[in-house]
């Protein structure tokens, strides 16, 4: 686990390789108040849900190589400031509805996925409230 507070460098934590797992878990990160980057690759996550990452102040997430196979609606409700996520090689087969919605994020990387379902309002909402709108899906 790697955690830096300095003023020179933005709030992070590493936690890459943990076997963290949140299955329909919420508020599992509520109490990093203040935390700008969080980076949690290669873990066992699974399933993402509403309130599984309520850090308003948080503006990059890295899931990177975990088992994500299912993003929920409004999964990352309440990431106001998140510009950066990626979700690069994970199972993700299905992102729902509203997955994304009421964001602002600028880039979102979902490389390297089997993704079968895109549910037609998976987006919505984001790339009209988005000062930016990269989304990244390589196979």
């Amino acid at each position: 686990m790697s955690v830096c507070a300095s003023r020179s460098r933005s709030p992070y934590i590493t936690l890459p390789f943990e076997r963290i797992n949140t299955r329909k878990q919420t508020g599992t990160f509520t109490s990093l108040h203040g935390l700008q980057e969080l980076y949690l690759y290669g873990n066992h996550l699974v399933e993402l849900h509403p309130g599984t990452f309520d850090i308003p102040s948080l503006q990059m997430l890295n899931l990177l190589n975990n088992s994500i196979r299912e993003i929920h609606s409004r999964a990352f409700e309440g990431l106001n400031l998140l510009e950066n996520l990626d979700l690069s090689n994970q199972d993700v087969v299905i992102l729902h509805e509203n997955a994304f919605s009421n964001m602002s994020i600028c880039e979102i990387s979902l490389s390297g996925n089997n993704i079968q379902e895109i549910h037609p309002y998976a987006f919505e909402g984001w790339v009209r409230g988005s000062k930016c709108t990269d989304v990244i899906m390589q196979q």
